[in-house]
């Protein structure tokens, strides 16, 4: 006699076969990834699903980075938004797999000052389809503050706040008040690379001076990855502001300039593939400049230029991941892949330029990878004036760098640079002197249209990291050269110093204190027995 419960057992057992059957057979066809990174399957796999997971700034599971303090600074920060993330990816779900995308959206993930790091994980396969987890780490990004410093024997300070991830969307705003020997400014910058939730990037720049302002503005659909097809930008800047001339080591003159500059460009891609782009590009720019010696109206000078242009530029996509290069506590994507760019702009009357010229500019970097602890790399960028007029002539910089890593912590760089002009306007000229070149010289020191330089450095990288949030790194250093040419006689000065770097490694600013002392051994009628030079700047 068939009873309920026999018939309810009947029921279940239909219901749960193949249910079960199904679900075995879903398992067999699930695997753990194990393609090697770079290694593309034998057979065509689709990305299935896409899990973004953001981090905050630290693992608090670590027993490196569970302290209050880093309880406190996860609570004040507003981890960045999952979908700010996945906006930058270059896949998505249904998309054919290829490990070339995954290496490519990590680096634009970490070009981002908010994420101090970024990994795209193959997870699982299913039935063809590959799950993909993207985890990231974000950067303390809320920088107020006040700041002092003393380079080339001029003091300089100032107060600023800055959040490059406001409200966790990835948009970066700064108000910040400086003092120099040159000026005093006040400033306002606001950036945004998801522009209505898109790939354009738009950016307004205010900036107020005790001696003029700059004001600009940008919106700009870029090139964003490697096989990008096309792109455009507007760029307008508007500005008045003074500058010293320098002779033999002093100030003989002082010049306002106001300049206004307007640039639009389009540019397409071809033959690009993960390796290489090849790109093309069209567009006008109009440049006008006032210059007036401000003691003597009479020397001065005023320059139009306005034209259409075209271009060419060539990319090898060629990046390592490296750390100790440039700054410290962070992996640093270089590219040293060879890049191009070759621009030709036409100078008429006609259209409201001053002359008939042709303008020629081009730009070349070259890298040479030979292994980890050998690493070299040249630039070369030239701009030239074709034809009669107040801008004929050249002007072209060289610079190169080789960095030597004895050991995982010990490192040698060496830099060199020549610059040569024959066609500066009244108040250009190339100055020495101070953080960014003679250390143990006053900025200013030397000045001329030539220029050579040669830095050499002793690195030593510290373990240690207080609380994770930063890092330090001793050097030892000697600066050789000159500048001359432009009533400026040549002679070659040397110093030599050490000094102290700075980086934190949590924070979005990107910043890399120095903190030099130096000793000049020439020109000592001119020079301080001692240079004390303290400030920022974006590399080591």
């Amino acid at each position: 006699m068939i009873t309920t419960k026999k018939i309810t057992g009947l029921i279940a057992l239909f219901v749960w076969f193949p249910a079960s059957l199904s679900a075995a057979g879903n398992s067999g066809h699930c695997q753990p990834w194990q393609n090697n990174k770079g290694r593309h399957p034998e057979r065509p796999v689709y990305i299935g699903e896409i899990s973004v997971l953001p981090g905050n700034i630290f693992n608090l599971e670590d027993k490196q980075e569970d302290s209050k303090i880093h309880f406190a600074m996860n609570k004040l920060h507003i981890v960045t938004r999952p979908e700010v993330i996945e906006r930058q990816l270059l896949f998505k779900s249904g998309d054919v797999f290829d490990q070339n995308k995954l290496d490519e959206s990590e680096r634009l993930l970490r070009k981002n000052h908010y994420i101090k790091d970024a990994e795209i994980i193959p997870q699982r396969v299913c039935k063809g389809r590959v799950n993909i987890i993207v985890r990231t780490t974000d950067n303390w990004t809320l920088t107020p503050g006040v700041s002092f410093g003393r380079s080339g024997g001029s003091n300089k300070s100032g107060a600023e706040i800055q959040e490059h991830n406001l409200l966790g969307m990835g948009k970066s705003l700064a108000l910040s008040y400086k003092t120099d020997s040159q000026r005093d400014s006040y400033k306002f910058d606001y950036s945004d690379n998801q522009f209505l939730n898109t790939r354009k990037e738009l950016g307004i720049y205010l900036e107020s001076n005790s001696d003029g302002h700059t004001y600009g503005f940008a919106l700009a659909s870029p090139f964003y990855a490697i096989d990008t097809p096309d792109s455009w930008y507007i760029n307008w800047q508007d500005s008045a502001k003074e500058t010293s001339f320098y002779q033999n080591g002093a100030a003989t003159k002082d010049y306002a300039e106001n300049r206004e500059i307007l640039d639009l460009g389009y540019a397409w891609s071809e033959s690009a593939d993960a390796q290489h782009s090849s790109r093309y590009s069209a567009g006008w720019q109009y440049d006008q400049r006032d210059i007036e010696n401000i003691s003597d109206a009479a020397d001065n000078s005023q320059i139009t230029a306005s034209y259409p242009w075209v271009g060419y530029e060539y990319l090898e996509n060629a990046y390592a991941e490296l750390e100790n290069f440039n700054t410290m506590g962070r992996i640093e994507d270089v590219n040293f892949g060879r890049q191009f760019r070759i621009r030709a702009g036409f100078l008429t009357k006609a259209l409201g330029s001053d002359s008939n010229q042709i303008k020629l500019s081009t730009e070349l970097s070259e890298s040479f990878f030979a292994d980890p602890q050998h690493l070299a790399t040249l630039n070369l960028s030239t701009t030239s004036y074709f034809g009669d007029g107040e801008l004929s002539g050249s002007e072209v910089q060289l610079s190169g760098r080789y960095q030597h890593f004895l050991d995982r912590k010990n490192a040698l760089n060496l830099k060199a640079t020549l610059r040569a002009a024959d066609n500066f306007a009244l108040n250009e000229q190339y100055q020495l002197g101070g953080l960014e070149d003679m250390r143990g010289y006053s900025e200013g020191f030397q000045a001329g249209n030539k220029s050579a330089v040669l830095n050499l450095e002793y690195r030593h990288f510290f373990d240690k990291s207080p609380y994770q949030l930063f890092k330090f790194a001793a050097v030892g250093f000697a600066d050789i050269g000159t500048a001359w040419d432009n009533h400026n006689d040549p002679e070659i000065v040397t110093d030599v110093g050490v000094g102290l770097r700075i980086v934190p490694t949590r924070s979005s600013s990107s910043r890399v204190i120095h903190v030099d002392l130096a000793f000049p051994l020439d020109g000592k009628d001119k020079a301080d027995g001692v240079q004390l030079s303290i400030g920022t700047k974006t590399t080591f």
